[in-house]
């Protein structure tokens, strides 16, 4: 994980991506447009991080990662009701991103490589109210 605690979480983004090379590249960005961020390299990683106190205003989430995918992550969320209503915006490039959008109940989609502006505009209109 990379940036914050548990008590630090208001208003962040979770950054789920398993490419090290892309996850760097999506947290800078991000926190270039001044949102405080913090990363997890799959499924597993950032549901612990989510029940450890971590509350994002937003997930930016792959879909392929090399352990518990996007879809097992969303599927586990969203059956947890602490976790159920946090939005998720998905980034792939491997997965229809539209079908895969609708699935998941995803606010946004994004194929990689993605639109850096459109997705800020979507972080953002989550996070204003934060």
């Amino acid at each position: 994980m990379v940036g914050l605690n548990a008590g630090d979480s208001r208003g962040s983004v979770l950054v789920v991506e398993d490419d090290d090379a892309t996850r760097d590249a999506i947290r800078a960005l991000i926190e270039r447009d001044g949102h405080v961020v913090a990363t997890a390299a799959d499924g597993d990683e950032a549901l612990r991080m989510l029940r450890g106190g971590l509350r994002p205003c937003i997930i930016v989430l792959d879909l392929a990662l090399k352990t518990c995918s996007g879809f097992t992550f969303r599927e586990a969320q969203l059956k947890d009701p602490q976790l159920a209503d946090i939005p998720i915006i998905i980034e792939s490039g491997v997965y229809d991103v539209k079908l895969a959008a609708a699935q998941l109940r995803a606010v946004a989609y994004f194929r990689k490589p993605f639109d850096a502006v459109a997705m800020l505009d979507s972080i953002r209109e989550y996070c204003a109210s934060q």
